[in-house]
């Protein structure tokens, strides 16, 4: 369900991006359709995370709309209704609703040293042909998106994008909230706070594009993007 659900963020994320450019009818419909979707994916964790995302997206100086934006995404949600609204009077009564154990929340967080799978994700082993060391496990706790996206990613300091500091920023946030210090993280509805590294990689993934058009160096760009997309391929 994670994969099914993960695209739709991007997609999200991209719809916004439309709109803010033309705030028409018809890529409003569509950037709540995309939030829809994503709901009915059936991961609310993954629904938090690309509130958190837009909300960072709107608060870029001199973007206008937010209001669209918001009705927008809250009628898409609405759209969800026969499964929200069934779910949310059940939450109460399902084993883990309710659950305010710091240490049940902070289950699956990313140890520090995990901060090494950015670059090499089976270095305390993969799990599957060698054991993967420490509470968590690789699928919950691997930053993974390889040196040259990294270098991408640093690149796009190098050009003038406004948005350059705003992804920074959701990056640092998501590797720091993946380690768990922060218990409330997600008001206390879920727990894995692992997977705030969807919130990492997607900044990531914007800083690499960034950085991509920054570069003057066309082919070394383009060689970059190419070895990127084999480290990922490779990895999964």
């Amino acid at each position: 369900n994670y994969i099914w659900a993960y695209p739709w963020i991007a997609a999200v994320l991209w719809r916004l991006e439309r709109y803010l450019a033309d705030r028409s009818f018809r890529r409003g419909a569509l950037l709540g359709a995309s939030i829809s979707m994503l709901f009915l994916a059936g991961v609310p964790q993954f629904v938090f995370f690309a509130a958190l995302l837009a909300g960072a997206r709107l608060m870029v100086p001199g973007t206008e709309g937010r209001r669209g934006v918001a009705a927008w995404l809250m009628l898409g949600i609405l759209f969800c209704a026969p499964q929200l609204f069934p779910t949310l009077e059940l939450a109460g009564e399902m084993q883990r609703g309710g659950a305010d154990d710091p240490v049940f929340l902070a289950d699956y967080s990313m140890p520090v040293e995990n901060l090494a799978t950015m670059v090499s994700p089976a270095w305390f082993g993969d799990g599957v042909g060698t054991p993967y060391r420490g509470r968590s496990h690789l699928w919950e706790s691997c930053a993974f998106v390889g040196i040259s996206t990294l270098l991408l990613a640093g690149a796009a300091f190098a050009g003038n994008h406004r948005q350059r500091y705003l992804w920074l920023g959701v990056a640092a946030a998501g590797l720091f909230l993946a380690l768990g210090y922060v218990p409330i993280a997600g008001l206390g509805l879920f727990r894995g706070p692992g997977r705030y590294l969807v919130v990492f990689t997607v900044a990531a993934a914007a800083l690499a594009a960034l950085g991509f058009d920054a570069l003057r160096w066309r082919r070394v760009a383009a060689a970059l993007a190419v070895i990127a997309a084999i480290e990922l391929v490779a990895f999964g």
